[in-house]
């Protein structure tokens, strides 16, 4: 087996490479519990390794076990390894009770996202309150720019500086997004928001509806709304674009 190596060219350790792949998804499982046999399952590991690294988790304290169940689950200790990170938390603390209303309202999930490098990345999502949710492990997900309604929003509301930042950096991988993301730029301001009908090709059941959070020149993050495609018209979109855009300039506010 060949040992893979860092970047920075020292030896990559696989034994916590494992860990991080087994806590990521243990949060992405139904109510952040699984069992042994459907954590081996999903993660391509043998039970008993998988077994290993969870005892140990529960050893220290980031996961406790049902024994009535034999489910394993995450404990609060999890929020620990998130302490030093501070990006975005003082508006996820405002976006928040903003997102679990608007859930509660039209039932359908939110989430907010806010760039890194040239990709969204969740901080904080509604996927566990929606019984019409179907992606309980959302934040921290990274997202793509041109093919995510919270991606065209960005895109159409960033400083045009900044715009032609993120075309360079998606150029590498994606040469049509020079041509491309100025046509949807230009879609997504004529609509007033960012929107895709199942144009996402990892998520092809979907549609998505998403306005920008600004500050100033700044666009602060997105704040997405995910429904079912064949579940809703057009009208429907609309509307709920519209009632999102009254729930961000209520958030913008309270930011200012």
């Amino acid at each position: 087996m060949t040992t893979k190596t860092t970047r920075s060219g020292y030896k990559s350790c696989q034994s916590l490479v494992k860990g991080l792949k087994l806590l990521q998804e243990l949060n992405r499982s139904s109510n952040g519990a699984a069992t042994v046999t459907e954590l081996s399952s999903r993660l391509g590991m043998h039970r008993t390794t998988v077994k290993r690294m969870l005892e140990t988790l529960v050893e220290e304290d980031f996961v406790y076990t049902d024994h009535l169940s034999n489910f394993y689950r995450l404990s609060h200790q999890v929020q620990s390894l998130s302490y030093g990170f501070r990006d975005s938390i003082k508006i996820v603390d405002i976006v928040w009770p903003h997102m679990m209303a608007l859930t509660k309202e039209l039932v359908w999930p939110c989430s907010y996202q806010s760039l890194e490098g040239h990709q969204l990345v969740v901080r904080a999502s509604t996927h566990a309150y929606s019984v019409f949710s179907f992606h309980t492990g959302m934040p921290g997900r990274k997202l793509g720019l041109m093919n995510t309604a919270a991606g065209r929003a960005y895109l159409a509301y960033c400083s045009d500086a900044e715009r032609e930042a993120l075309i360079s950096m998606i150029s590498r991988d994606d040469p049509t997004a020079r041509t491309n993301i100025p046509q949807l730029v230009e879609e997504t301001r004529r609509l007033g928001y960012g929107r895709n009908r199942a144009e996402w090709a990892e998520e092809p059941k979907f549609a998505g509806v998403a306005r920008p959070i600004v500050q100033g020149d700044t666009v602060l993050g997105c704040i997405n709304m995910i429904i079912l495609n064949h579940a809703i018209s057009d009208q429907d979109v609309a509307r709920f674009a519209a009632r999102l855009g009254e729930v961000v300039a209520t958030i913008q506010k309270e930011i200012a």
